[in-house]
């Protein structure tokens, strides 16, 4: 197993092999999360969140930008899930449910 990593700075937080569940609330932030396992939960009023999953099936994920920001999720191409964004909603067998919003700027998901 490898060995689990964050680096925060007053701009950004980055982690890397995190096992959850994992909680944030921040004003402003930049969050990337990658090869994480176990639910996460993020709240920001402005920033990018970048989401990298490690392992199927996939858990819980909530991502929230309540003013300006992008969301990047990039799913594991086996994994099953239920997508509902602000702009779209997508079903891929019944899998975990998966929220992602941005008030204002680009929403990315894609499988890998």
């Amino acid at each position: 197993m490898a060995c689990a990593k964050a680096f925060l700075d007053l701009s950004a937080l980055t982690g890397v092999n995190l096992v959850g569940p994992i909680t944030l609330t921040s004003k402003s932030k930049d969050i990337k999360l990658e090869q994480f396992t176990q639910s996460v939960q993020l709240d920001l009023e402005r920033g990018d969140i970048e989401l990298r999953p490690h392992a199927v099936p996939l858990a819980k994920i909530q991502g929230r930008i309540r003013n300006v920001g992008n969301i990047d999720l990039a799913l594991l191409a086996q994994g099953k899930f239920e997508l509902v964004a602000s702009t779209m909603r997508m079903s891929e067998g019944g899998g975990p449910s998966i929220q992602v919003s941005t008030a204002r700027g680009t929403l990315t998901v894609r499988k890998e």
